[in-house]
């Protein structure tokens, strides 16, 4: 039996390796979900002959959920175990779409036993991004690349836009401003707005935000997004110099933090963690109250 194992936090890497496995042979393949799935009933699955294929199985166990923090069944883990040691002739791929819990004993083994694979997330896009538009025939100029990387942090999200500019460009050269108007935009983004009409006192922060609203974004989300920025200020102003974000985040928490004193950042992030509490309970009108927090910052 041949195992994989293929973890880590960026989706897209993950399934992408995942795709330049699998075989020819699409009725070969078979996928289970194992937070949905008892774990014998996968196993008895996996064991039986195909009625569509006569060549060797290729197995995807989705979601192996107890390789990292969460704990499952001891017997899910030895059947798992068992099943990993046999010698059918088949591809078993574990798909663990997270970190892994390194000291549990079936991590320790597959980890020095399977082939694996790591998904880390990415910080920095630009030379990754570069490569793709390479691969599709764009051309983009390193200020588009620039302007990318800072916008967007899912790689889906990228890949798709770096199809629609090959679609609507063809082979011309592309700059930032050629991306102005057709870039998708992201929540964060508009948040890193958000934040910029807060700093400069600035009325049009109100405006910003229930045209968030009008999208869709639940103040939830908003305000932990809002909180997010704000906890990045605050390390801007403690000094710290091991930040680890995308380059275009911390350059835009570097420019922010300019505005501030530390103790004001600080009774911010109070007021915004005090808020998300209220929220959460139902205590408050949610849409009144994040423009109301947001009016007092004015």
């Amino acid at each position: 039996m041949k195992v994989y194992l293929v973890y880590g936090e960026e989706q897209f890497l993950l399934d992408e390796y995942i795709e330049e496995l699998k075989p020819a042979d699409s009725e070969s393949i078979e996928k289970y979900d194992v937070r949905e799935m008892d774990m014998n009933e996968i196993i008895f699955n996996c064991s039986q002959g195909s009625l569509f294929s006569f060549g060797e199985k290729f197995i995807i166990l989705n979601d192996v959920y107890f390789l990292g923090t969460e704990k499952a069944p001891e017997k899910a883990t030895e059947a798992l175990q068992d099943f990993l040691q046999s010698d059918a002739e088949m591809t078993v791929v574990l798909k663990c779409p997270f970190k892994l819990d390194k000291r549990k004993k079936i991590v320790k083994s597959l980890l020095k036993e399977a082939t694996c694979f790591e998904g880390k997330p990415m910080y920095n896009t630009a030379g990754w991004i570069n490569k793709r538009a390479s691969s599709k025939g764009l051309n983009l100029t390193s200020d588009a690349v620039k302007k990318i990387s800072g916008t967007y942090s899912n790689l889906y999200m990228i890949e798709n836009e770096l199809i629609k500019y090959k679609a609507y460009f063809g082979s011309s050269s592309v700059d930032a401003a050629a991306l102005e108007n057709i870039m998708a935009p992201t929540l964060e983004t508009d948040i890193f707005k958000l934040i910029d009409s807060v700093v400069d006192r600035s009325y049009r922060a109100i405006e910003q935000l229930k045209d968030l609203t009008l999208n869709g974004n639940d103040e939830i989300k908003i305000n932990l997004l809002i909180s997010r920025q704000l906890r990045l200020i605050e390390q801007v102003l403690l000094g710290n110099k091991s930040i680890d974000v995308h380059s275009f985040v911390l350059s835009k928490a570097r420019e922010q933090a300019e505005a501030y004193e530390l103790s004001e950042v600080s009774r911010m992030q109070k007021e915004v963690t005090e808020l998300d509490i209220a929220m959460k309970r139902g205590e408050v009108d949610k849409a009144i109250a994040l423009e109301t927090m947001i009016l007092g910052w004015l």
